[in-house]
């Protein structure tokens, strides 16, 4: 009986502790299981070894929620996010970032090759054909890419994806930018 009872405790702290810093929705890494993350791979990440940051934006999700409701909506960020999964690495960290957002860190990837990779998906994503239920829906993701610089804290690094990001969102959508690329 104790034996049960110690089990099914050590359980559903393991669910808790999995609920805490994953996403409901898509079981990727919520904002607070990014911090955790990113936190753990600065504290065992070589001296110096790159790592680049991609934000990623669903393009017109409000149209998606609004014309098929938020069942498809729901859907379409699970979709996308399995699709994801499959095209980063293990080591990699991916998170939902917030609604239609979504965050990876590419550890030990220098910037150019950040911005292939972010390329890879956008590709992947937009020759997509999402089905559910009947319906068939293609959509499009905007990326922003940033390298992480140990000078700044990490949210300033976010930042500097996110502007590169809306940068792209601003000059058509379907497209990978570079923050460098921006400020240069």
């Amino acid at each position: 009986m104790m034996k049960t009872l110690v089990n099914e405790l050590a359980v559903t702290q393991s669910l808790l502790k999995q609920s805490a810093s994953h996403d409901f929705l898509t079981s990727i890494l919520n904002r607070r299981g990014f911090y955790e993350k990113f936190n753990a791979l600065l504290s065992n990440q070589r001296e110096n070894a790159p790592i680049s940051i991609i934000a990623a934006d669903i393009d017109f999700f409000k149209k998606i929620n609004d014309k098929y409701g938020h069942d498809i909506g729901d859907y379409v960020l699970t979709e996308i996010a399995n699709t994801i999964i499959n095209l980063i690495g293990i080591n990699d960290i991916f998170s939902r970032w917030g609604g239609e957002e979504f965050l990876i860190v590419l550890p030990n990837t220098p910037y150019e090759d950040a911005l292939k990779i972010a390329e890879i998906i956008r590709k992947e994503i937009e020759n997509k054909v999402i089905k559910y239920k009947g319906t068939k829906i293609k959509i499009t993701m905007t990326f922003g890419v940033s390298s992480f610089n140990p000078m700044y804290e990490i949210d300033q690094c976010i930042s500097n994806a996110d502007k590169a990001l809306y940068y792209g969102k601003n000059n058509g959508r379907n497209c990978v930018v570079g923050f460098e690329d921006i400020i240069a």
